[in-house]
């Protein structure tokens, strides 16, 4: 019977196609905005003026839909599937696996539009590619008939300017941001700062999710972790460094656990108890433990001066305002988090056409893991929590 569940994937990504913004481009910015070309290799690549900024993609599933392991990334456009890039093709993908809508992610730009920040010095030029993407992400929301759900991307760098962003987005008919989690990393202040006050109040008064996608930040401070020297993910013969990749997508993970406690001990959820977060691409087997470590602590070292900020407690704190996500975890994990919290805020994601994406073997993992749960388990995490946290329908 679960094999009629529908699907709302809630993390796949999008590979910008080449024109995405040389298209869009007003003349004063002619020639000076992201476009790919080809390397001497014949490889392409995204430019801004004359310096290589990023590979294309990442999407690894080939123009056959098949996946290609250990690499990057597929290295041209022509080779690599359209699903990863046009709405037609991702639709026929969607269906094959019974789903009906999908949130997607930026890859270029960054999961929280930080990669502008080294890209360009230009402000102005920064602000007007994050504006561009979100046109074209509406354009393709439309294209996808309501099917495709991109997450609106900011400019973090400027927080009256996401304020102004926030208030168009929502116009433009996108359902959810995507944030950086360290804004720090950036000159910003953290995000417990007062001066996010109007952000997340904005947020919470405009129904927009905040979706914390891992690897939002910087990667400078959690490459020193890696005890090699050697802390190239990309090595000059263009392989990849699967490693290191391993060690720091791991990391990732984990570090989702940092923003779940700060907005939780930071007082955020309880100052705007409607505002909705997802943790995106970033399991759930490690969050019973996290969340229960959190819980003895906060009972044995929280004094009363402290505690009078908080009508709840972390758990229910989590489980009302903070939603999870799983894609490769087994059984045994699964299981274990719908124990531990129930199942109203765990949701189903592919990661598709990422490098570590569940892809193809996707209906197997839904019959893995949720098979032998009850219809309604099976409805909530595979799709009705998702339509409650971006207002949308499954159908």
């Amino acid at each position: 019977m679960i094999q009629n569940v529908p699907v709302f994937d809630i993390d796949t990504h999008y590979a910008e196609p080449p024109d995405l913004w040389t298209k869009r481009a007003p003349a004063k910015f002619a020639g000076k905005v992201l476009h790919v070309r080809a390397q001497s290799d014949g490889n392409e690549a995204w430019f801004i003026g004359d310096r290589q900024v990023a590979l294309i993609g990442p999407s690894v599933i080939d123009a056959k839909m098949e996946k290609q392991y250990a690499t990057p990334t597929i290295q041209t456009f022509e080779s690599m599937s359209r699903a990863s890039s046009f709405a037609k093709e991702r639709l026929a993908f969607m269906d094959s696996y019974g789903c009906g809508k999908q949130i997607i992610y930026p890859n270029v730009i960054g999961f929280g539009a930080q990669h502008l920040m080294r890209m360009s010095e230009d402000v102005a030029l920064r602000k007007w590619h994050v504006e561009a993407y979100n046109d074209a992400m509406a354009e393709l929301q439309r294209e996808g008939g309501g099917r495709l759900l991109p997450q609106a991307a900011l400019p973090l760098w400027d927080i009256e300017a996401s304020l102004k962003e926030l208030a168009r987005i929502r116009k433009l008919g996108l359902t959810g941001v995507v944030m950086s989690d360290k804004p720090g990393d950036f000159g910003q202040p953290p995000l417990c700062d007062a001066v996010w006050d109007p952000f997340f109040s904005a947020c919470q008064d405009l129904g927009l999710p905040i979706n914390f996608h891992v690897a939002s930040g910087s990667f400078e401070g959690d490459l020193g972790k890696w005890w090699d020297e050697d802390r190239r993910f990309i090595r000059q013969d263009g392989s990849l460094n699967g490693l290191l990749a391993t060690f720091a997508s791991t990391q990732c993970f984990l570090q989702n656990f940092v923003d779940i406690g700060n907005l939780i001990l930071q007082g955020t959820l309880e100052k705007y108890p409607r505002l909705k977060f997802v943790s995106v691409e970033s399991g759930c087997g490690w969050l019973p433990f996290a969340m229960l470590a959190i819980e003895h602590n906060f009972q044995e070292m929280v004094g009363s001066r402290e505690r009078v900020r908080f009508k709840r407690t972390p758990r229910e704190m989590f489980v009302q305002q903070v939603y999870a996500s799983y894609w490769f975890e087994n059984r045994n994990c699964v299981d274990s988090y719908l124990k531990e919290f129930g199942n109203g805020n765990l949701m189903f994601e592919t990661d598709f056409p990422h490098p570590c994406s569940l892809y193809p073997d996707i209906r197997g993992k839904i019959q893995e893991t949720l098979g032998h749960h009850d219809r309604e388990t099976q409805e909530n995490v595979l799709y009705r929590n998702a339509e409650r946290v971006y207002g949308v329908s499954v159908h």
